[in-house]
This record gives C-alpha cells, structure tokens and sequence, in this order.
C-alpha cells in the first residue's frame, strides 16, 4: 500500500484505502481499525525530575551577552509563561548558570 499526502489527521489515517472488495466497495483502514493518539509506548526516552516524569528545556547564551542580564530576561520570560500554565503543572529550575558566576 501507498498513501500519497499527508497522514496529518485521524480522520486523514482513517480513509486510507486498504482494498477493494469484489463488489467494488473500497475497504478503509477506518473499517477495520480504530484509529486513536496517543503518546508512544513504550517512550523511546523520558525525563524523570524527582521521579516524576517531565520535560526538559534548555537554553544557552550567546557568548557576547551578561549572564547577569541575560538571566534577568530568562526569568521575566519564565515568569510570564508560569502565569498560563494548568495548576498541575509547574516550572522548576534544574540549573542557574548565574551562580558560578557571582
């Protein structure tokens, strides 16, 4: 089987088209299968902060810059997302490069 496009939709993967019967009915994917999303199982890798399951972001600063000031934008960046964020989910910093430097 080929699929030309895009499989960017459930209902997209649904009307694959896996056969035609002898009556000329098309046999989709859809009729046979249920289509869900959901994460990959098993994950190829995870991150785990204090056991619990998270994700890692991180970011690095251009060599001509203060890591003072830097920093400062970093937080009123990070503060500023924090405020949309669902109640279950929380920022915590791993690592402050700013320390080594003070």
């Amino acid at each position: 089987m080929e699929v030309s496009g895009e499989l960017d939709s459930q209902h997209r993967i649904r009307q694959v088209p896996l056969k035609v019967d002898d009556y000329g009915q098309i046999i989709r994917l859809g009729d046979v299968a249920n289509i869900t999303r959901q994460a990959k199982t098993p994950a190829s890798s995870i991150a785990l902060i204090d056991s619990q399951q998270g994700i890692l972001v991180s970011a690095r600063m251009l060599n001509n810059n203060r890591v003072d000031l830097w920093q400062q934008q970093v937080n009123q960046t990070i503060d500023a997302f924090s405020v949309n964020l669902p109640a279950n989910i929380e920022v915590q910093w791993l690592f402050d490069q700013q320390g080594y430097t003070q």
